[in-house]
């Protein structure tokens, strides 16, 4: 897997500045994009908790389908749950499952989001992308 990027506003969505964090944090993926080959298994996925560690607090994530990109059940297993910060954690990671198959179909993309936050925190970056690199040859 490799991580395209990773900068502190990360994927589309709301930004915040320092100064308008709360205490409880705020949520964001660790990249705005993964790239990962089809064959190399599920991805890993990161959510930072920043600006803030105070408190408990959870984060629904789950996987999207893109027009004209990667389809739930055919290139990547559909991923949902929550994720649960201790008071003073500041990262948890989900993985997403892909389906390798032997169809010539090109890299594929779908997206992940963040929603629900509780505790106080807030969402830096509502999404991010994972792109699936095609690893069968024409």
């Amino acid at each position: 897997m490799r991580i395209l990027d990773n900068d502190s506003t990360g994927g589309s969505g709301a930004s915040s500045s320092a100064s308008n964090i709360p205490a409880a944090g705020g949520l964001q993926f660790a990249a705005s994009e993964y790239s990962v080959s089809e064959e190399d298994g599920p991805v890993t996925v990161y959510v930072q908790r920043i600006g803030g560690s105070g408190g408990s607090i959870t984060v629904d994530y789950k996987t999207n389908e893109l027009d004209s990109g990667a389809e739930k059940g055919d290139d990547f297993t559909d991923t949902s749950g929550t994720l649960s910060f201790a008071a003073g954690e500041d990262e948890k990671s989900f993985t997403v499952p892909l389906i390798s198959n032997n169809t010539t179909n090109g890299n594929r993309k779908f997206e992940l989001a963040l929603s629900n936050p509780t505790g106080g925190a807030i969402i830096l970056n509502y999404t991010s992308q994972v792109d699936i690199l095609d690893d069968d040859v024409p």
